[in-house]
């Protein structure tokens, strides 16, 4: 009995990783802007975070995807909303942290 009620619980476990790490966050470029390693090109993009040194922009018009190193602030309460912060640098725009709406944690990217 005890093995079974284990299993459940381990099959319950994981059934909810797939749900936790399938969060994505929509932003939109009007210009081309650096995101840690890669240039991206002007459009909406869907935001993904991997594990806790990776994202992932998905370009929503071309389904280009570009991955670059990123780092994972946690928090001590949730974002209210998605917001992306960049910065000119040297005549470029760069994005420097994305906070993750309802959320607690920031994405932020190296230059």
């Amino acid at each position: 009995m005890f093995t079974k009620l284990l299993l459940a619980a381990g099959a319950l476990a994981l059934a909810g990783l797939p749900a936790a790490s399938a969060a994505s966050f929509e932003v939109w470029f009007g210009t081309p802007v650096q995101a840690g390693a890669v240039e991206l090109p002007p459009g909406p993009y869907s935001v993904h975070q991997h594990r806790c040194d990776e994202a992932s922009f998905r370009n929503l018009n071309t389904g280009q995807i570009y991955t670059t190193p990123a780092t994972v602030e946690r928090l001590a309460v949730k974002n209210p909303s998605t917001v992306v912060q960049i910065q000119t640098v040297d005549g470029q725009q760069q994005v420097q942290m994305i906070t993750l709406g309802g959320h607690a944690a920031d994405l932020t990217f190296g230059g």
